[in-house]
């Protein structure tokens, strides 16, 4: 896989982590190291100051770490808000009942949303192929989750 600690042959967190900040130019950034079922906790988020996200990049490449992360994040209360912009690094593309064995698109990054949607009640606009704005959180969960389920039997653009 892709580690920013074996492209740059730096195994020390500390040294990994301040390189990185210089690498971006930017030192007001924190990282936090481990998988997201250790890391993404209740502690975390009083530790730090989190503010409503603009955008969630979630490039997780597995269902479970995609539905960890997106639990985590609406869990929060205070970082996922209507208008919070979110894309899916690993999103199938279009679906066809010829795609394969995978051709319902209920899997993955496609399974985390939807079981997210409805475990919160997310309603979503769909931006393009992978990217979802958030529209409301705890509302119309029917709705939300007809509109999701809706997007992936049509053309994504």
């Amino acid at each position: 896989g892709l580690s920013a600690s074996d492209a740059m042959s730096m195994h020390n967190t500390t040294l990994l982590f301040d390189a990185l900040r210089t690498f971006i130019g930017y030192r007001n950034v924190t990282f936090i190291s481990g998988y997201f079922s250790e890391s993404l906790t209740d502690s975390l988020l009083k530790r730090h100051n989190f503010k409503p996200a603009l955008l969630v990049d979630l490039d997780c490449d597995m269902y479970i770490s995609t539905v960890q992360a997106l639990r985590w994040l609406f869990g929060s209360a205070t970082i996922m808000q209507p208008g919070t912009l979110v894309r899916y690094d690993d999103w199938p593309g279009n679906f066809t009942a010829k795609g394969g064995s995978r051709s319902d698109g209920l899997w993955g990054q496609t399974l985390a949303h939807i079981e997210v949607t409805a475990a919160f009640r997310v309603e979503w606009q769909r931006i393009n192929r992978n990217v979802f704005e958030v529209l409301s959180i705890g509302k119309r969960a029917e709705d939300a989750l007809a509109h999701t389920e809706t997007c992936y039997h049509r053309p994504c653009w």
